[in-house]
């Protein structure tokens, strides 16, 4: 049986959408609309119901949040993915706080997006810790010939 397509909707900035949908496409995500802001933003995402949301807004972190703010607030399980262009610990930071469920680093070096990455979840756990707590979901994968765990990939966010 063949996995069916994953479908999406991008919100980004005119001069990167190009280069977003070719990347998006290659990896097998087909991109159904495109918005550049977030009224447009929504409409797409009543017409078209994708399986996830990409973002994309370089320099403009005000744009990235209240992208994430209104599709939490109207599609709250709808995963959501965003781009982080250079080595911006703050802007990973921004996108996790407002919601985002994966941040992608582009360009810079890997050791910088590391940092910056490992900054965010510190930032991530201690904001959890001082809140509501931690916690879980995971399902486990199976191996189903030899029943064995073979990994752990997240189910839910929050």
């Amino acid at each position: 049986m063949q996995a069916s397509r994953r479908t999406c909707v991008l919100f980004a900035d005119a001069a990167v959408v190009g280069d977003v949908r070719a990347t998006l496409t290659a990896g097998g995500v087909e991109v159904v609309s495109v918005a550049v802001d977030v009224q447009a933003l929504i409409d797409s995402l009543a017409n078209f119901e994708p399986d996830l949301l990409v973002v994309d807004v370089p320099g403009d972190p005000s744009a990235m949040v209240a992208a994430i703010a209104a599709t939490r607030r109207y599609y709250p399980d709808l995963e959501v993915h965003v781009v982080v262009r250079g080595t911006s610990g703050a802007a990973s930071e921004l996108a996790e706080s407002a919601g985002a469920d994966l941040v992608v680093y582009l360009e810079g070096d890997p050791a910088d997006r590391q940092d910056a990455h490992a900054a965010a979840v510190a930032s991530r756990v201690e904001r959890a810790l001082a809140g509501d707590g931690v916690y879980s979901v995971y399902q486990p994968i199976v191996n189903l010939r030899t029943g064995r765990v073979v990994g752990w990939p997240r189910c839910g966010s929050r």
